[in-house]
Parts: structure tokens; C-alpha cells; sequence
């Protein structure tokens, strides 16, 4: 789905939301009883959609909201106080998102680090759930500038998240999000036996301690050079400090970011019509000054992961084939891995995974078994 169909899908979807609402209260009331009601009136309600629908099968996941008393099940690991679960942005107050969240970790993970790096102005009910809960809280002040995407925010507040785990003698750290909750009990054991399972090959500007674990959820694409999911990462912790204490990106400001605005959305559209689509084109079988556009386009995740290499693997000039650099960082300094291995719930945005979130269709999206074909390769 390109971004000229996903606009009006949004403005579809925006106009019969309130109808939807007033017509389905009744069911959600219904739904609300009981779990068996709740499963009733679901089922009838996919099947009729998945019946109807023309294009594709529709299913559901059922996730618990309240992770007080969510597993009678022990944790399949005693203490995983080597890791720190660091989660940055802002608190989502709604349902006691953040906040469950952290309960269901401390039930999940005991031992390990929480860290919540978020904004000044927190609500007291929250710093006071966090001081019985042994959670560490730190409120830092906003940048001046947010940078395109917002992506000065992002370092702020996970650079600052990290640097607490590395002060508290963290091995391992993992950074997520505030509005985002991993459901799988076994996420750290799983992150530990990746690392353990592939080794990382240094060769570079400075050594890495292992490979930084990016998932496939997002903006995680095999030909755009660096482009990788930067909301959810896990490593050793020198390294998940290294890939988030960057310089903040004050260069392409506002005037910049206007002035180049349209430019970027004409080089995304053509990216994803052009190229992701395919197995056997490159980019640089489609822009003649690839390199050019690349840099003065470059999103948030290619920043942080760009500068990264640039910084800790290999040094890049700008007549590189960024293509061949960011394929030699996958084989030698990265792992992939699928993000429903972890369970993970985002309800910004994942409440739909439409059809570029399949590899059924979608050639450009980067997998566990396509980053297992670069490793091997």
C-alpha cells in the first residue's frame, strides 16, 4: 500500500469511524460480559468479514490488557539481572499502558533493569508507582529542535535510558517504547541465544562487543541501504549505547526539512514502486544520483544506522556503494529477527498489518530467512 493509497484509506477510515462506533456499541457491551461473549460475537464478526472480503483472510489476537495476575506460570528464568529493559518517550497514561507494562516485565523478567526515559512532567502517580516498583525513572528535558522524524527526540531520551543501564552494570540492554509491551515470557533468553548464536565479525573502526538485534516490524527494508527498525533493539549494552549516542541531527532543520520535503516524498514513492517490489533491481539501477538522493533523504532509522557503521564499522565517503556497506553490516554486524517472535503489541500502529508487513507480497521487506540467505551468503 503506497502512501498516496494509505492517505486515503485514513480519510475513509476517519470518515466512517463514528458510525462504526454507534453501530458496534451495542456488540462491545455484549463482548464486555465475558470472555465466552467476547469470543462469540469476534468469531462471527471475522468470519463474516473474512467472507466477504475479496482480497484476503482476516484473524485476530487476543492480548491480555491487565498483566497484574496475567501468567499462573513462573518465570522460565530465576533472575535476568544482566539485562536492563529500557523504554523511552512519553508515558501512556490510557488503560495504565506503561505502567502495566512494567508490571507485567517485573513479573515476566525478574531482576532485570527497568528504565523508563521520558519527559519532564510526569504525573506523580507514576514516579510514585515507579519508587515501589524499583523502576528507575529519568525525566529529561526535550531537545530545542526535534529533526525530521522526530528523531532527536529518540536519541535524547534512549541515549539517556542506555547510559543508565551501562552506570547500573547492565550486560544486556534492550530498548523499546513506552506505548509498546513485549507479551513473550522467553524475549530475553531468546535475545541472549541469538547473540550467543551468531557472532559478530569485527573488522572495522572499533570492535563490537556482538551484533545488534533489529526486528523486521517497520521500516526494515533489504535495499534501502540502513534502513532498519530503530524502535525496538537489543544487544550488549556498549553497543545499544553506541548505536543511540549519536549527535543529534540539527543540520536538517526546518527550513532544510521544508525546502526538501516534496523531494523526499517523490524518492520514497519511487523506492516503492520501483525497487521494493522486485527481487532484481537496485536502486542504483533507478536513480542515477542514488548517493545524492540517499543523504539528502535519509529518514530517522537511516540516520541512527548509518552513522552507527559510518562511526563503529566501516568508514563510508560518499561515492560508496552504500548497497554493498549496508549488506556487509547485515552479514557481519546485525541479526534480524521477526517481530511476532516477541509478541509485540504497539497500539500506535499495530492494530492492522496490512499486506507490505507480509513477505507473501512484498519482496522489499526485510525477514529473519532473508537477512539468514545475506548471512550465509
Amino acid at each position: 500500500m503506497d502512501k498516496t493509497r494509505i492517505k486515503k484509506f485514513k480519510k475513509i477510515a476517519n470518515y466512517l469511524e463514528p458510525l462504526i462506533r454507534l453501530y458496534i456499541y451495542p456488540l462491545s457491551f455484549i463482548s464486555g460480559i465475558n470472555e465466552l461473549c467476547e469470543k462469540a460475537i469476534l468469531n462471527s464478526v471475522i468470519r463474516t468479514f473474512s467472507k466477504h472480503s475479496k482480497e484476503a483472510y482476516i484473524r485476530y489476537t487476543r492480548l491480555p490488557k491487565i498483566t497484574d495476575n496475567e501468567s499462573n506460570t513462573d518465570s522460565i528464568c530465576k533472575s535476568f539481572d544482566d539485562f536492563a529493559i529500557v523504554l523511552q518517550g512519553p508515558i501512556l497514561y490510557e488503560d495504565n499502558f506503561t505502567s502495566d507494562t512494567l508490571k507485567l516485565y517485573i513479573h515476566n523478567f525478574p531482576h532485570a533493569k527497568l528504565i523508563v526515559s521520558t519527559w519532564k512532567g510526569v504525573k506523580e502517580e507514576f514516579k510514585i508507582f515507579c519508587k515501589k516498583s524499583g523502576v528507575f525513572l529519568i525525566e529529561n528535558d526535550m531537545p530545542i529542535h526535534s529533526g525530521p522524524g522526530n528523531i532527536n527526540y529518540q536519541l535524547v531520551s534512549s541515549a539517556a535510558g542506555v547510559n543508565m543501564a551501562k552506570t547500573l552494570g547492565c550486560k544486556y540492554t534492550v530498548k523499546s517504547r513506552t506505548d509498546q509491551r513485549i507479551y513473550a515470557a522467553d524475549a530475553m533468553v531468546y535475545f541472549k541465544n541469538i547473540l550467543k548464536t551468531f557472532k559478530v565479525e569485527n573488522s572495522g573502526v572499533q570492535n563490537c562487543s556482538g551484533r545488534i538485534i533489529f526486528i523486521s516490524y517497520g521500516k526494515s527494508f533489504l535495499k534501502r541501504p540502513f534502513c532498519l527498525c530503530d524502535f525496538l533493539t537489543s544487544g550488549y549494552t556498549e553497543d545499544i549505547e553506541r548505536l543511540y549516542n549519536l549527535p543529534l541531527d540539527t543540520v536538517r532543520e526546518d527550513d532544510y526539512h521544508i525546502k526538501h520535503i516534496k523531494q523526499e516524498e517523490i524518492f520514497n514513492v519511487a523506492f516503492a514502486k520501483k525497487i521494493e517490489p522486485f527481487d532484481n533491481i537496485s536502486p542504483y539501477d533507478c536513480f542515477d544520483n542514488f548517493n545524492k538522493l540517499y543523504y539528502e533523504c535519509m529518514c530517522a532509522e537511516e540516520y541512527i544506522v548509518y552513522n552507527y557503521y559510518n562511526s563503529y564499522c566501516e568508514k563510508i565517503d560518499s561515492h560508496s556503494d552504500l548497497l554493498k556497506a549496508y549488506n556487509l553490516f547485515l552479514k557481519t554486524k546485525a541479526v534480524i529477527i521477526d517481530d511476532n517472535q516477541l509478541m509485540l503489541y504497539w497500539p500506535k500502529y499495530r492494530l492492522y498489518s496490512g499486506k507490505q508487513e507480509t513477505e507473501y507480497d512484498f519482496a522489499g521487506k526485510l525477514t529473519f530467512k532473508k537477512w539468514l540467505d545475506i548471512y550465509n551468503s
